[in-house]
């Protein structure tokens, strides 16, 4: 190294030190008072108590350090603190301040100070925004009793800050906080050479005459005239400083009815908007963003005048409007469609009741976001995204989409209720610039959770920031400055591809019945949709469903909100959302019977049979599948015995097997997104009919039942219901490693397909949240009841029954002939309870065929990935596969999303025992879930479990009709085809949407199509009726560019164009005008 070399080192490291030193010398006096103003040693009890009675009691209770944590469903908690308030206190002189304390414990709770009443809340203790005051002036010194009481009960067990206030402290730790950043901002703008390296001099020398002995004796006068003079010396770095920029948004994070119930939401919205609308007449600079586009329409229904006010403040540009969505929701749970409609029904609204054009997604309390993310974010034409969790270590990114979509992130390192400190804002500022070559960073400030929004002392403190003209340019602004600012400055970001997942693993598997209940709706929503849309254009009279399911849309979308549906909030919650998901369903269904002309209500004096059943089929494929018409809902079929024949007019036969409750058939060749009619043979006139006994159960020579269909026989373990033998007999292929050997050498192994386990979580925090850690298993693998079930010909079960613990479980497992699904159907009655005493099971089953796999995938909302097959639980929607060289397993559900792939080991969580916020959790005897294995040639793409899932969760709809009653004619409404193949359906490429247009538009319909398999396709939709015009759209369904369409005599065909690996696109087509 040369001796100019060292030279240079050698300067820049004097002229740092000083710096740094005084500095670290400020901080250190900050950091004392900071320390001073947190309440951190309570004493509490779980106790009954009154609260005058706690400053005596207290002496005997445990300490608790904030933060601090219980369990509320075991009891309430009174926390004490005596404060001793001097009027001087580290040479700052109190008296005439102000002091209050700020306390956040999110459960309902009661504050006292000295014996007297001054804050109470139901659901949520909060009192950040408005303080709970001490004393209006302190004059001597004081002592104050403060007592925090919450309740037993559901909640969330946590006291997370206390802090008092005092005015003149507040301010000289403000003003500290401001000096040590101002000096550690211009350090880094020496360093960086934004100044002449001439100034370094200067900061050097102005540090070390800096008199830093004041900050040791506390000399706080002298202090601020060292302050005047060492701001007036570095006043040459103000240039430099002011080409930076921090955009400051506030903000209110309102999580709807998540500890509290709906009408605890209306009036956050109330008083939320209420405040905001205060402080920005109050202080004109400051500008607020806020999402979700109910809660604007909660305060449009519920306070008209003020929602006009708030509209006022959207058109000045100062109330950014950043509600793409319905509501924040889970975004791994979410269905397709449901996803698609979150964007549909917030761009919308936000279009037409606020006049506003959101342009960014906002997700700070999401608990993880799909690979395909970035996609449905450009279909709905939003530009940005903004996220808090998880992924901190980068804070701005591009992140794309399996499709090559790309969408600018934001992931805040603050979280989305930060407070304005220059500490909490500057280092973030001086990162962005180290490692992205940013001039600019964004600040998100603001109470959240239970609302609240912006406080008028981080306003006031952001305007003292302000006037620093050793800070970057503090700017009030909308969050979409700052995302503009970044892309003209042309950084080289980083690119992020994937998945940002997990957060909660345990979400996934809380309160099945809100998860069942999401997944039900949905497919209900899009199925009276779809039938609507075909009736229609075979010439019915319309089904208006665009308006008429828009209130059960948006319920559904509410349900998704990410506490509801990852199953994280109080019963009360649930108490109202799962009968407002049933009431949205029921609507659904009413819809779907009016467009088929079924009967949802059972006629008791039906007189005569049902001479044909008519089946709707919503998927946009021909399927066989099976299907099953109870009696309770199809009572004219009472007169069908086994044996009996359907026969279709394509010259189709199938065979009627009648249960204990029902009529099952296998339908056979049911046109895409259309109709096909059975009629009905009665066996006594049908030659060559099966026999009634045909499809018995055969037993092993293990003494197990052998259920058997065309394709696979399956032997159950008659101990435990697990498979023990699962044979391909088309190949020839065993999938269980443990066939039962009847000779003197017996394998006595249980199977490990369809093996049920306990796992116990021990106890811990956030229990429906986090998954804990498992400290002992126990597989159910003995003592299990089985029956033998259904015995005919088209299909066969067993019975297995299941006590264990304080639960019981039911299952009937089913095979049907020439469907290659063995279907698990499922009840349990949860007794289970966790809590902080003692480990709680979780139920789960597990499948390990004889594989050795070498893909591992998971289907997520508008695609699937692969993930590494660590056993780890992930979200998953309705199916998991492992294959390996020709060969797989797929594990399909109708409701469960928590995961696990361990090599060859597919886990599913049926039930689990969290006990906070619900404190009963699951329990109870509502379960009802089914899964379902389907074993398969080829890997998923080539057995098409994508499709065989929909099937699992979309059966076909009947419709029975008397012999004198007229059935729709044979015949889908339109199909898929691969261009340049001859006509042939494609493999990959499905319909997830065929709906009338939302703004009700006559004679136009949305078709949305998504690309499964992971290649490119090149298809057309074949329509069977006319279509005039088509157009590609975005999620609003605006038209962005027209499409081909070409018309035959009896049919028209639209191409879409290419679609990339698991892109969708959405269609808007229009119908002939009369004339036209």
């Amino acid at each position: 190294m040369t001796t100019k070399a060292n030279d240079t080192q050698t300067a820049a490291a004097q002229w740092r030190s000083a710096a740094d030193a005084l500095v670290s010398r400020i901080a250190l006096r900050r950091d004392e008072i900071r320390a001073a103003l947190r309440l951190v040693t309570w004493k509490a009890t779980g106790d009954p108590v009154e609260a005058a009675a706690a400053p005596e009691l207290s002496k005997s209770w445990e300490d608790a350090a904030v933060p601090y944590n219980w369990s509320p469903r075991d009891c309430s908690m009174t926390l004490h603190y005596r404060l001793r308030l001097e009027t001087n206190m580290l040479g700052v002189d109190l008296r005439g301040s102000r002091a209050t304390v700020e306390l956040w414990a999110p459960t309902g709770g009661k504050v006292y100070v000295d014996g007297k009443l001054a804050y109470e809340s139901d659901y949520w203790a909060d009192t950040q925004v408005v303080p709970v005051e001490l004393t209006p002036s302190l004059a001597d010194a004081q002592t104050f009793d403060i007592v925090l009481q919450t309740r037993q009960g559901d909640g969330f067990g946590l006291f997370f800050i206390a802090d008092l206030s005092v005015a003149a402290l507040d301010d000289r730790l403000f003003e500290l906080d401001l000096l040590a950043e101002e000096m550690a901002f211009t350090v880094y703008l020496a360093g960086r050479g934004d100044v002449v390296a001439s100034l370094r001099p200067a900061l050097a020398g102005a540090a070390a005459a800096f008199d830093a002995a004041t900050l040791e004796r506390r000399d706080w006068v002298a202090f601020d005239e060292e302050v005047a003079r060492l701001r007036t010396s570095l006043a040459p770095f103000a240039d430099a400083a002011k080409r930076y920029r921090v955009y400051l948004a506030g903000h209110a994070h309102i999580d709807l009815n998540w500890l509290w119930p709906q009408a605890e939401t209306d009036d956050l919205v109330r008083r939320d908007f209420e405040s905001m609308d205060g402080i920005m007449a109050e202080y004109p600079d400051v500008c607020f963003s806020h999402s979700q586009a109910v809660t604007y329409r909660i305060a449009q229904h519920n306070e008209p005048e003020l929602f006009e006010r708030v509209k006022g403040w959207i058109r000045d540009g100062r109330w950014e409007v950043t509600s793409a969505t319905w509501v924040e929701g889970d975004l791994n749970m979410a269905g397709y469609e449901t996803l698609a409609r979150q964007f549909l029904e917030g761009i919308t609204y936000s279009r037409g009741e606020l006049g506003a054009d959101p342009q960014v997604c906002w997700e700070p309390d999401t608990f993880g976001h799909p690979a395909t993310m970035p996609q449905v974010l450009a279909q709905a034409g939003i530009r940005y995204y903004y996220h808090t969790r998880p992924l901190r270590d980068v804070p701005i990114y591009w992140w794309e989409g399996p499709d090559g979509s790309r969408v600018l992130t934001f992931n805040d390192p603050k979280v989305y209720f930060g407070r304005v400190y220059p500490s909490l804002i500057i280092p973030d500022s001086i990162r962005m610039a180290e490692e992205y070559g940013l001039t600019c960073n964004l600040h998100v400030y603001g109470i959240g959770d239970h609302g609240g929004g912006v406080t008028r002392s981080d306003v006031r403190r952001a305007m003292r920031m302000r006037e620093s003209q050793l800070l970057p340019d503090i700017v009030f602004a909308p969050t979409v400055e700052f995302f503009k600012d970044v892309e003209a400055s042309g950084a080289n970001l980083p690119v992020i591809r994937g998945e940002l997942n997990p957060v909660f693993e345990g979400c996934y598997s809380s309160h099945g019945d809100i998860k069942k209940a999401n997944r039900e709706t949905e497919h209900a929503l899009v199925r009276a949709e779809t039938f609507a849309s075909i009736a229609e254009l075979r010439g019915s009279a319309r089904v208006e469903t665009a308006s008429r399911l828009q209130e059960a849309w948006r319920r559904q979308c509410f349900n998704q909100f990410h506490d509801i549906l990852c199953g994280c909030s109080i019963r009360e919650a649930y108490d109202e959302a799962i009968p407002a998901a049933r009431a949205a369903l029921e609507e659904a269904d009413r819809a779907a019977a009016e467009a088929t002309g079924r009967q949802l209500a059972a006629q008791p004096d039906t007189e005569s049979d049902a001479e044909a059943v008519t089946l709707w089929n919503a998927l946009s494929w021909t399927r066989t599948d099976v299907v099953e018409l109870p009696f309770a809902d199809y009572p004219a079929l009472a007169g069908w015995r086994t044996g009996d024949r359907l026969a279709g007019s394509d010259g189709s036969e199938s065979i009627v097997q009648r249960t204990e409750d029902a009529i099952v058939f296998v339908a056979r060749e049911v046109p895409a997104l259309g109709t096909k009619t059975y009629h009905w043979i009665a066996a006594d006139a049908a030659t060559g009919s099966p026999a009634a006994h045909e499809g018995c159960i055969a037993i092993s020579k293990a003494g197990n039942p052998v259920l058997a269909g065309e394709r696979f026989s399956a032997e159950i373990d008659r101990e435990s219901g697990t498979i023990v033998s699962l044979l391909d007999r088309a190949v020839g292929r065993e999938l269980s490693y443990t066939p039962p050997d009847p000779g003197v050498e017996a394998n006595q192994t249980k199977g490990l397909l369809n093996l049920l386990e306990l796992q116990y979580e021990e106890p811990h925090w956030m229990s429906a949240w986090k998954l804990g850690t498992i400290s002992a298993s126990k597989r159910l693998v003995s003592g299990a009841k089985l029956t033998l079930g259904e015995q005919g010909p088209v299909m066969q079960s067993v019975r297995i029954a299941h006590r264990f613990e304080h639960s019981e479980l039911e299952q009937e497992i089913r095979i049907y002939r020439g469907i290659d699904r063995i279907e698990f159907r499922t009840r349990v009655n949860w007794g289970e309870l966790g809590s902080e005493a003692a480990p709680a099971p979780m139920l789960r089953v597990l499948f390990a065929p004889k594989l050795q796999p070498t893909t591992h995938m998971f289907d997520v909302p508008f695609g699937s990935v692969e993930r590494h097959p660590d056993g780890r639980e992930v979200p998953a929607h309705q199916w998991i596969d492992v294959s390996e060289a020709g060969y797989g397993l797929s594990l399909l559900n109708d409701g469960k999303h928590g995961h696990s792939i361990h090599g060859n080991e597919m886990g599913m969580t049926l039930v689990r025992s969290s006990y906070e916020p619900d404190n009963l959790g699951d329990q109870g005897d509502h379960h009802r879930f089914a899964y379902a294995i389907y074993p398969h040639e080829g890997d998923w793409r080539e057995a098409g479990t994508v499709q065989r899932a929909w099937e699992f969760n979309q059966p076909l709809w009947a419709v029975t009709a008397a012999a004198n009653e007229e059935s729709p004619a044979d015949g889908g409404a339109m199909r898929i085809i691969d261009a340049g193949t001859g006509g042939k359906d494609s493999d990959s490429v499905i319909v997830t949407a065929f709906k009338q247009a939302a703004d009700g538009t006559p004679g136009e319909w949305v078709i949305r199509v998504a690309e499964t398999a992971g290649r490119p396709a090149n298809v057309k939709l074949v329509a069977n009726f006319p279509v005039a015009g088509a157009s590609a759209c975005d999620l609003a369904e605006t038209p962005q560019a027209p499409l081909a369409v070409e018309s035959a005599e009896n049919h028209s065909v639209v191409n879409p164009g290419p679609l990339g690996p698991k892109e969708f696109r959405t269609i808007r087509i229009r119908a002939p005008a009369p004339g036209e």
